[in-house]
């Protein structure tokens, strides 16, 4: 006699349940992994950690053609992500650490458009201001000069 009595408020509480969010406008946003293609990269975005899980690059000569100005650009939440889970510049605010990019803004002076994308909050990473002005940055430098060698290098950065 007991369990029939709980098994009755157990469906009339799962019942309720159903009903409430069945009828309602409230859509849960699942933290996991979205792949964003981009002109310049592809990427695996972590909506928990808010940051890019890996970044993808097919760099080619036509990467470093200067079409485009990094002057006019600024970081931006990414517009492909819901909002509960992008990123923020207030996110970096006093942190102490750089916006580093994970693909490099100069590997995608191509285009404006590619260009723009690089500064998506998607594809930066926190980092500590010494390596990414230094370390980071010869690096990919370094990455950049090496393609004269070559007709194409791939790059995957994983954070």
């Amino acid at each position: 006699m007991k369990k029939s009595w709980h098994r009755v408020i157990l469906i009339a509480f799962v019942s309720a349940g159903f009903f409430c969010f069945k009828n309602s406008e409230f859509k849960p946003y699942p933290i996991s992994e979205y792949v964003i293609e981009r002109q310049a990269y592809s990427l695996a975005y972590d909506g928990q950690r808010k940051q890019a899980k890996w970044v993808y690059e097919h760099l080619t000569e036509r990467n470093l053609e200067k079409n485009a100005d990094r002057a006019k650009m600024d970081f931006k939440t990414d517009p492909d992500l819901p909002k509960l889970l992008q990123s923020t510049k207030g996110d970096y605010y006093k942190s102490g650490f750089d916006r580093g990019h994970l693909c490099p803004a100069a590997d995608a002076n191509f285009d404006e458009q590619a260009l723009k994308e690089t500064f998506y909050l998607s594809n930066i990473s926190p980092q500590i201001p010494k390596f990414n002005r230094a370390v980071w940055g010869k690096l990919e430098r370094k990455s950049r000069f090496d393609l004269r060698s070559r007709s194409a290098a791939f790059f995957s950065t994983f954070s």
